[in-house]
């Protein structure tokens, strides 16, 4: 499951060409199947495990985030320039 997350950044980044507004995109889009992922999937580790795996999630979760309004700042500031 978790590599389909990578899955969708390599199409992603491949169908933007590796312009800045088709990035945001994607990691806006990989951020939220990261998300899903984490929701959606049941887990029948422990109590500890089950909490380390949702903070990491959140974790990675804020920095495709944070990336793609980076990338769509970039793609803005580009326009303007």
């Amino acid at each position: 499951m978790p590599f389909g997350v990578l899955v969708v950044g390599i199409v992603g980044a491949s169908l933007a060409r590796l312009q800045p507004r088709g990035l945001a995109r994607t990691l806006f889009a990989m951020a939220v199947t990261l998300a899903l992922i984490a929701a959606l999937l049941p887990s029948g580790a422990p109590p500890y495990m089950a909490r380390n795996m949702v903070i990491g999630h959140v974790i990675l979760v804020v920095l495709f985030t944070a990336s793609g309004l980076l990338f769509r700042r970039a793609s803005l500031a580009g326009l303007k320039g």
